[in-house]
């Protein structure tokens, strides 16, 4: 609504509220799209608040106060950027719960920055993020009034899951995140979080109306598909060694079926690379040698172009590791396979640091 006055007091706070220094800085920062080059913006827009309330119609006190604080630098102007944040909080309640969502956003993005470097920032962080998520279901019923026709990342859920795994909360962290989701929150990505959580924690995903990837299939589709069976063994082999738990078991039936069977295609070569990565990764680096030389026998019917981007893969890996003679090595099988393949810059630094150690002996 439109008072048609400063009814919020919004220029009063302009002018007695914020230092000259201040005011300066504001209008130095303040640029949004289609304003003039006069560095006088901000000050046109407390001049219209004075005058009708609003800027225009399309945006609220708070929005234009949210938009006005993500102009100043947080490294620079922290305190004067807080004191922006905190006058649209104040005047929030007057508006929209979808303008207090943004609002609350901007603090969270703001204390997600700095909650490393204290205490209070960490606070400050959870604690907006819990008002986000308390307020989520009136801001989605104004979003759904308002035609949004998906609804945006919410960073509270994102969170306050984070605040209630710390807390050991775990079965309430999970919901928060499915209940978010089934409402419509573009939260999808904290999907992968819940399932690590799961798996550290050996929760039952049944219990809160998950399924294991393997359970969206028949036993029938996956016995009569080899290569779907492959690709669901692998990724929880991948799954397992980024939690450090033993993945032998399925990395023994992985390659026991692919050497029974005799198939040689793209996932099957894929399927080796990852299951030697894993094992090498998690310390068994002979295994995993061992798993990548069969790359070349296990794959006839691969073109050589693309077994040398493997072999490419496995060099960076190992070159990574610090493990640069076999990462020489694997790079030079690549380049036999395919005199292009983009692996020469890695070469030359492994000759170059082989004759310096040379020079210093």
């Amino acid at each position: 609504m439109n008072k048609g006055t400063d009814f919020l007091g919004l220029f009063e706070w302009w002018i007695e509220k914020l230092t000259n220094e201040e005011k300066a800085i504001v209008n130095t920062s303040y640029k949004p799209m289609g304003a003039s080059n006069d560095g006088l913006e901000a000050e046109r827009v407390f001049q219209r608040f004075k005058e009708t309330g609003y800027y225009n119609s399309s945006a609220t006190p708070v929005d234009y106060l949210s938009s006005m604080a993500e102009y100043i630098s947080k490294k620079d102007n922290l305190d004067l950027k807080i004191k922006i944040l905190e006058k649209a909080e104040s005047i929030s309640e007057n508006f929209s719960y979808t303008s207090r969502h943004f609002v609350y956003l901007s603090f969270v993005k703001l204390y997600s920055d700095l909650k490393e470097l204290q205490g209070r920032n960490a606070e400050l962080y959870y604690h907006y993020c819990r008002k986000m998520v308390l307020i989520s279901d009136m801001v989605r019923q104004e979003m759904l009034e308002q035609e949004w026709k998906i609804l945006p990342v919410n960073r509270g859920f994102e969170g306050v899951f984070e605040e209630l795994k710390m807390q050991n909360k775990y079965d309430e962290a999970i919901k928060l995140v499915i209940d978010g989701r089934e409402k419509g929150w573009n939260i999808q990505y904290l999907i992968d979080d819940v399932w690590e959580l799961i798996e550290t924690e050996d929760l039952d995903p049944h219990k809160f109306g998950l399924k294991e990837e393997s359970e969206y299939y028949t036993k029938e589709e996956i016995d009569n598909n080899p290569y779907l069976n492959i690709s669901l063994l692998v990724n929880k082999i991948e799954s397992k060694n980024a939690l450090g738990k033993s993945f032998e078991a399925e990395a023994n039936e992985v390659l026991n079926f692919i050497e029974k069977s005799g198939l040689s295609n793209y996932i099957v070569l894929e399927s080796l690379y990852k299951i030697g990565s894993a094992y090498y990764t998690c310390g068994e680096k002979t295994i995993g040698l061992n798993i990548w030389t069969r790359i070349k026998n296990s794959v006839q019917d691969i073109s050589p172009f693309t077994i040398s981007n493997f072999y490419a893969e496995i060099g960076k890996l190992l070159y990574c590791e610090n493990d640069t003679d076999l990462a020489y090595d694997w790079f030079k099988k690549g380049l036999e396979l395919n005199k292009k393949l983009p692996v020469r810059t890695y070469i030359k630094r492994i000759e170059k640091t082989r004759e310096e150690s040379k020079d210093l002996k």
